[in-house]
């Protein structure tokens, strides 16, 4: 009856006609075949997620605290209940000096990153091993991007702007002091020191959200930032008055250089200078950049210079020469 079909609908000639039918017969073989394989996979799949038990949604919010929150220290539990108190996104770590993102910083995100974060509301849903099936393994990214090609880029709300905008003159010069900082830091090696290597760690931290906040020139979007600059500024004036205690009456202009760490802390303090006349500039340029934020970061960059001239100085001043 096929072939019938096949010849009095399209005039086919009797031998073609079963030349055709003949590969329609075995594409529906093959199309059989397909149905089968995909029915077995579709039972191997169902069984394999039978197996794993039943999922949660996914970025659905745990209320209780995650296996990583119930292990902390119960002073950096309460820090991070501080910070979730006033609305941060971000908090220090008491113990470590590091900046981490707070459980609100993540509901505002919306999604579990897969990070296995500290303070994941998500219970770490999309951490690799626990993920479901259907969420995307993320790729690797590439270094290059290719989007400042053309002499733009972009600041932290997305803007993009020329590259010689004040506002990456700024950046540029707060990354290039966090870089010769870390100079610095590989210099010190001396357990005398252990202190003013700890410090200038957590101070290449401020520097990066310092540069957070410059990135964000818009009143309206900076106060979301969560970063305390005051508290850096508190913080090093605390540091420098330790420090001048010990060390003897400054009398007289003194030359940068000394010992290899001294020299590069004087080189560290000319560059925060410069970082801190690009902030000036930034705020000079851009109206909404007048916010209390931005100022604080100003007088932070300030307080630095300050307080790596002392370093120098106490870097370079042997134990027996500083005062009892």
């Amino acid at each position: 009856q096929f072939l019938y079909f096949i010849d009095m609908d399209f005039r086919v000639e009797p031998g073609a006609a079963v030349g055709f039918a003949a590969m329609i017969s075995i594409t529906g073989i093959a199309a059989r075949h397909f149905w089968l394989g995909s029915r077995r996979n579709a039972s191997s799949l169902a069984e394999r997620m039978a197996q794993r038990g039943p999922l949660p949604p996914i970025n659905a919010v745990v209320d209780e605290p995650n296996e990583k929150e119930r292990g902390l220290p119960p002073h950096v539990a309460e820090a991070h209940a501080i910070a979730v108190k006033g609305g941060n996104e971000t908090y220090t770590d008491p113990d470590t000096g590091l900046t981490v993102f707070t459980r609100q910083a993540h509901l505002n995100r919306g999604r579990c990153c897969g990070s296995h974060c500290r303070h994941c509301p998500y219970a770490h849903a999309n951490v690799p091993g626990q993920k479901r099936l259907s969420v995307q393994q993320s790729t690797k990214s590439k270094v290059y991007t290719k989007t400042g090609d053309r002499g733009t880029s972009s600041l932290f709300t997305g803007e993009r702007r020329r590259k010689t905008d004040p506002v990456f003159e700024a950046l540029g010069t707060i990354d290039e002091l966090n870089s010769f900082i870390g100079v610095a830091i590989a210099t010190i090696n001396d357990e005398q020191h252990t202190r003013t290597r700890s410090v200038l760690e957590s101070i290449q931290r401020y520097l990066l959200d310092a540069g957070s906040i410059v990135a964000t020139p818009d009143k309206n979007k900076s106060t979301d930032l969560g970063f305390t600059p005051a508290a850096w500024t508190a913080t090093l004036e605390s540091e420098i008055d330790q420090m001048d205690e010990s060390l003897p009456p400054l009398d007289q202009f003194i030359l940068p250089g000394g010992s290899v760490s001294s020299a590069h802390l004087h080189v560290c303090r000319s560059v925060c200078r410069r970082a801190e006349r690009a902030v000036i500039a930034v705020r000079e340029s851009e109206a909404n950049a007048n916010t209390k934020l931005f100022i604080d970061t100003q007088r932070f960059l300030n307080r630095l210079s300050d307080y790596l001239f002392v370093a120098a100085r106490f870097t370079n001043t042997t134990p027996e020469k500083r005062r009892s």
